[in-house]
């Protein structure tokens, strides 16, 4: 990795990395596959525990039944700037939830520690034109069936801790569309976040 590139993807005062994330696909190490699935059917914003622009999980109460079959995807409202600590940890996030999208135009600034941890049900995270935020410690951790990271419009200035991705799926892909430049490209992405975001070692561009 060159000089300028390796500049631009780490934050050596805070021992941030800088990053973005895009969907995954693998199936060797017993992780789901994302390939096939749409991400096109977001859950309503009804479901969501808010707090201003916080977003603090799902509601208590909800009755999953009424969503199994119709949506498979979080997409995270665009209002919001922070997903508090733990909000979807330990497998608050039901089985049939496979997606995680941050859509363009979000004003999202921060998911912070083990917002995601333990999410078993996520297979994907979709990043759309989404920079300049942080991906806290541990935000993903164990998150054993992710395989899959796109990001549409990566530009490099997104930050991550070196146990942002650690221990997700073995094997996975991570992939750029419309990189604002050559430097941020998929292969980029790809050792930024296995240098500095904790992303397994097996890890690979999507084809």
């Amino acid at each position: 990795m060159n000089k300028k590139l390796l500049k631009s993807i780490v934050c050596i005062a805070t021992g941030v990395g800088i990053a973005s994330s895009i969907p995954f696909t693998t199936t060797s190490c017993g992780c789901s596959s994302s390939e096939d699935d749409d991400i096109n059917n977001p859950l309503p914003d009804e479901v969501y525990d808010l707090d201003g622009t916080h977003l603090l999980g799902f509601k208590s109460g909800i009755d999953w039944t009424k969503y199994k079959g119709k949506y498979d995807t979080i997409q995270i409202p665009n209002n919001i700037t922070h997903v508090d600590e733990n909000a979807f940890s330990d497998d608050k996030v039901p089985v049939f939830i496979k997606h995680l999208i941050i859509a363009k135009n979000s004003a999202l600034f921060i998911i912070d520690q083990s917002a995601f941890k333990n999410c078993s049900a996520l297979t994907s995270i979709s990043i759309n034109e989404w920079n300049s935020g942080v991906i806290h410690y541990y935000a993903f951790y164990n998150c054993s069936n992710l395989s899959s990271i796109t990001w549409d419009g990566f530009n490099g200035t997104t930050s991550f801790t070196t146990t942002s991705f650690a221990n997700i799926c073995s094997k996975g892909t991570v992939k750029v569309t419309n990189p604002v430049d050559p430097e941020h490209d998929s292969v980029a992405l790809l050792e930024a976040l296995k240098d500095h975001g904790g992303l397994p070692k097996d890890w690979t561009v999507a084809n």
